[in-house]
């Protein structure tokens, strides 16, 4: 589904992880954690870039010209 997003838990994680990160505090089960949430991130902005291009094409704009 296109308007996918993470949830309230998980973005508050991910927010706790990062976090950490920047205290130089993240352990390595909790680094694997984190690059599940930020895949998990990717993919839905993914997702959500290819809709808006089939949206954009159908109607009629040429996103080539931005490319």
């Amino acid at each position: 589904m296109v308007d996918q997003r993470l949830t309230w838990e998980q973005d508050t994680r991910l927010r706790e992880l990062i976090a950490l990160v920047k205290q130089g505090q993240l352990l390595v089960d909790e680094q694997a954690e984190m690059e599940q949430l930020v895949d998990l991130v990717d993919h839905q902005m993914l997702l959500r870039s290819e809709a808006l291009l089939l949206l954009l094409q159908q109607r009629g704009h040429d996103i080539n010209l931005y490319l």
